[in-house]
């Protein structure tokens, strides 16, 4: 980190509390927004915790919404709004663990397994369960939340063809 990069941080830091009230009150608008909508379950925040949103993940069910995961994610970006699948393949997922290295593990003698299963919640999460955007910040405004409510109706309503087109 450069001085400069430290002052321009320090400076922000004063104003932490203010950019987290911001993404609170976003991610509360959209929540709000999206909760009468079967298929997709939001963050929970307990009374004692405060969420500060790095960024906003949603559970999907691919199952009541009637739309594979990915084809969604897509038609929202086709929309304009900015969501992701997944999050971040399950670190033991990763081909490190599974190739054959003996220099790196010759004093390794335990039986530890890197296999797909280890842990399935995280897995389902990574492969088919989790959606994510980063919008829920300034410069986001709650017509910007109302957009994303709207693109995800809108992909709903019109599944049917968003299906059809896919094939």
């Amino acid at each position: 980190m450069t001085e400069i990069d430290a002052a321009i941080g320090i400076e922000q830091f004063k104003r932490l509390d203010e950019f987290n009230n911001e993404r609170i009150k976003l991610a509360s608008y959209l929540s709000n927004e999206l909760k009468k909508i079967d298929g997709l379950t939001l963050p929970v925040v307990r009374p004692e915790m405060k969420h500060v949103f790095y960024t906003y993940a949603i559970k999907y069910d691919e199952e009541k919404i009637g739309i594979e995961r990915d084809l969604f994610v897509k038609a929202l970006n086709t929309e304009g709004i900015p969501f992701s699948a997944g999050y971040v393949r399950p670190l033991y997922l990763n081909p490190i663990y599974h190739e054959s290295r003996p220099f790196i593990y010759k004093y390794y003698t335990g039986q530890a397994s890197y296999e797909k299963g280890t842990c399935p919640i995280a897995e389902s999460l990574y492969e088919k369960e989790l959606i994510l955007t980063p919008v829920c910040r300034p410069p986001a405004t709650f017509d910007d939340m109302d957009d994303i409510v709207k693109g995800i109706e809108k992909i709903i309503e019109n599944r049917d063809e968003l299906r059809a087109g896919k094939n």
